[in-house]
């Protein structure tokens, strides 16, 4: 986008109320107390609501290319990602001499050069060896890296001093990496920029979970030098490629996918804050005018001498910024090769012992269950022709058929979280003997009362013993599921951690009234779908017209929360009410389901644009790309047609190689690639966003 759509994109999500309150996509400022509100001047007022506003920006439209609705983060200081970082930077620290001895208190010693004063201890100093004294020059050991500094980041300094240089004479270069890649990137960075004596500062994320921020990693130069480092950033990128994503902060150039630049702005200012600052002001006026918002932004950036159109640049500066980039390697599909080679690499990368196979995830290997475990890559891997691939199918269900113990009890019934998805990826890998014996157990068994959703309780067990051909045990469950509804005038549900009892299919009542409905389909008692009816009318008392979307009750905050994926929000619900109009035949179902998914469509639009979201089929892309298609095959391509939409996540989707799993990696981005090429027949394994509804079902043998 250009700085025009930029902010015609902001203008579309922001409504101001009085002189010290707006909504940022419909969630309103803190609102002052009174007491403090009458003892502000108006001027006061306005330098308050300008400074929410700037930062308001900064956070939800700069750091992440594009208006996003608020999100909180803490940030981790000492985690093991600033470890990761500190091992991959290859620097050493230098020593600034010219500094002069002032005073020495204690084990401190004041040193001065030119106008600036530094307090530090003996070890930081370099001498020649006679004693510390008032007046002598010493040079100032520098590290290579202060881990803490800036809040939220760590920095590795170079071995040549950048500080020497004024802040208008720096560029910054904004890499949008994954954590992975900012280990990597810092690693080569810093080798190449330390041998070349090119000085600079580099600060990367120091939290993984804050990673949706574009600006992940910053690396500052010197203008003089951009060239010599453009060259190495150059035979750099192709080995990092893999590991950016799509999208730059608002107001930077783009100079490659995942690469963007701007000048320093001076004076020692943020570059985000300040270009947010003069847009905070041009729509704050815009307002008080009743003045075109565009216009008046331009205005303002014109009065700092700044161009509207390249805002990346100082003042009236020249652009003579290129960047060459070539990433190794091209895809000749974004399908099927796509789903061969995530399957390649799989292979490539688990770890065998005695006829089992295991993977590395974030930090320690995985577990067996269907969400994130080894079963759920197995079924994945079975989908494919590769023998390779075939093999570490069967080593990935033996290691998961092996760490059954691993699952508590309490957690054994789930369906993505215990036995009953291991037990159903073991059938449909041809495995009916080793099911067979944990089929048994499960129906055994005592289970939790306060396990019911979809992912890890009865809901989605119910699915699977359909499957299982134990349509009894089914119905126990779904007896069960009947009996602790919290029923009212308004519709069933069913209690939750939250305040508020869930909407949604993951953990909500869209994923209980979805099994239910299978279990009308599998045993004809009206008693289910009258449940599942009352489960649904629960979600429509919430449904919001204005965001065409169901509230996300997991925040108690207010104003409400709404999502966009497979566990909250419309996606899912798509999927209930598409599978609720396959059986049920009720329009209403039908209608429900075409709304929710051309807010899926929309919000996933709007994640394209950013660059931002993850690609998982649990919260991300992939999932949201995955129900488009199966609600196109359902309805058909007249009464909704997600395709275009799919096919463009198909291009964009980033893989982490750091995330094999069903839902939350690999695996399941896999799956949604061989959907993608496989529309024309029906597929011998569940689409793993929908489920059982369209596998063929298996006949026990118990």
């Amino acid at each position: 986008m250009n700085t025009s759509d930029q902010v015609e994109a902001v203008s579309r999500v922001l409504t101001f109320h009085s002189g010290t309150e707006y909504s940022w996509f419909g969630k309103r400022s803190p609102r002052l107390p009174r007491s403090i509100h009458r003892a502000l001047t108006q001027e006061m007022e306005r330098d308050y609501l300008l400074f929410h506003l700037q930062s308001q920006l900064y956070r939800d439209f700069y750091c992440v290319g594009a208006p996003t609705p608020a999100r909180q983060e803490s940030p981790v200081l000492h985690g093991p990602l600033v470890q990761q970082l500190s091992a991959a930077n290859t620097g050493h620290g230098l020593i600034e001499e010219g500094w002069q001895v002032h005073a020495i208190t204690g084990a401190t010693i004041v040193i001065r050069k030119s106008a600036l004063e530094l307090w530090v201890r003996p070890e930081d100093c370099v001498f020649n060896g006679s004693p510390l004294a008032p007046g002598m020059q010493i040079g100032l050991k520098f590290p290579k890296e202060l881990p803490s500094t800036s809040p939220g980041f760590y920095t590795a300094l170079s071995d040549h001093h950048l500080a020497a240089y004024g802040p208008e004479n720096l560029v910054r270069f904004y890499w949008n990496l994954t954590p992975e890649g900012a280990v990597r990137f810092l690693r080569r960075t810093t080798r190449a920029m330390n041998d070349a004596k090119l000085p600079f500062t580099i600060k990367a994320l120091n939290d993984p979970a804050r990673f949706r921020r574009c600006d992940a990693v910053v690396l500052y130069i010197r203008k003089a030098d951009y060239e010599p480092t453009r060259a190495i950033l150059e035979t750099i990128y192709p080995d990092i490629a893999a590991h950016l994503k799509k999208g730059q902060p608002a107001f930077t150039k783009v100079l490659a996918p995942g690469v963007a630049l701007a000048e320093d702005p001076g004076r020692g200012d943020s570059f985000g804050m300040h270009r947010c600052g003069i847009l905070a002001e041009g729509l704050i006026r815009a307002h008080e005018q009743r003045r075109s918002r565009l216009d008046t932004v331009r205005a303002c950036f014109e009065e700092r001498e700044i161009d509207f159109d390249r805002p990346y640049l100082h003042s009236s500066n020249h652009d003579h910024y290129e960047f060459r980039s070539k990433a190794r390697g091209t895809k000749k599909s974004p399908t099927k090769d796509s789903s061969a080679e995530i399957g390649q690499r799989l292979v490539q990368s688990a770890v065998w012992h005695e006829g089992r196979c295991n993977w590395m995830g974030q930090g320690s290997a995985l577990g067996p269950d269907l969400y994130s475990g080894t079963s759920g890559i197995a079924l994945f891997l079975s989908q494919l022709s590769d023998p390779a691939a075939q093999k570490t199918a069967l080593g990935a269900i033996e290691q998961a058929l092996s760490r059954l113990d691993a699952i508590p009890p309490d957690a054994r019934l789930g369906l993505y979280m215990g036995w009953t998805g291991i037990a159903f990826a073991a059938a449909c890998l041809g495995l009916h003997d080793r099911a067979a014996k944990i089929i048994p157990q499960l129906m055994r068994a005592r289970h939790s009362h306060s396990e019911l959703d979809f992912v890890s309780g009865k809901a989605g067990a119910i699915t699977a013993f359909i499957h299982f051909g134990e349509i009894e045990f089914a119905a126990r469950l779904g007896d069960a599921l009947l009996r602790s509804a919290q029923k009212s005038k308004s519709g069933w549900s069913w209690k939750s951690p939250a305040p508020r009892n869930l909407t949604g299919f993951a953990h909500g009542t869209a994923g209980v009234a979805h099994a239910l409905v299978e279990l009308f389909q599998a045993t004809g008692a009206p008693k289910y779908r009258q449940a599942a009816e009352q489960a649904f009318l629960y979600e429509r008392q919430w449904f919001d017209a204005a965001e065409c979307n169901w509230p996300d009750f997991r925040e108690t905050k207010r104003p409400l929360r709404f999502s966009a994926a497979w566990c909250h929000g419309a996606p899912g619900i798509a999927l209930s009410r598409l599978r609720a109009y396959e059986i049920l035949r009720d329009s209403t179902y039908k209608a429900e389901a075409i709304t929710a998914l051309e807010t899926t469509r929309r919000l996933t639009e709007q994640w394209l644009e950013s660059g931002t979201a993850d690609s998982c089929l649990c919260h991300g892309l992939a999932g949201n790309a995955e129900i488009l298609l199966h609600g196109s095959d359902v309805l058909g391509p007249e009464q909704f047609d997600g395709n275009a939409v799919a096919h463009r996540v198909a291009r964009a989707i980033t893989i982490q190689e750091d995330s094999p799993g069903l839902m939350t990696g690999m695996a399941g981005i896999g799956c949604f690639y061989l959907h993608l090429h496989n529309r024309s027949s029906k597929p011998e394994r569940p689409l793993p966003v929908s489920w059982f509804s369209q596998w063929p079902r298996l006949k026990s043998s118990t």
